[in-house]
């Protein structure tokens, strides 16, 4: 598997996200891993959203906001 990491600002985030699928890979997928913490049970769903709404399925832990935020035809809850 490839990873390329990418530094994140504001006005390059929709053009990023939207790269994922224009590189041509074959299985592309948003990840957000988090622990279970009172801080990560605060934090928004934001960039899982993104992705999503660049019809990027996503898989994220089953943390604070991002339960509300994917539904079951967008993506994976993980444990």
């Amino acid at each position: 598997m490839e990873v390329i990491a990418q530094p994140w600002s504001l006005e390059q985030e929709v053009p990023l996200i939207q790269q994922f699928v224009a590189a041509g890979c074959e299985a592309v997928v948003g990840v957000m891993p988090l622990p279970d913490t009172p801080w990560t049970r605060g934090k928004c769903a934001y960039k899982l959203i993104q992705c999503m709404a660049c019809a990027i399925p996503v898989v994220a832990s089953r943390v604070g906001a991002n339960v509300e935020a994917v539904p079951l035809e967008c993506g994976l809850l993980a444990e």
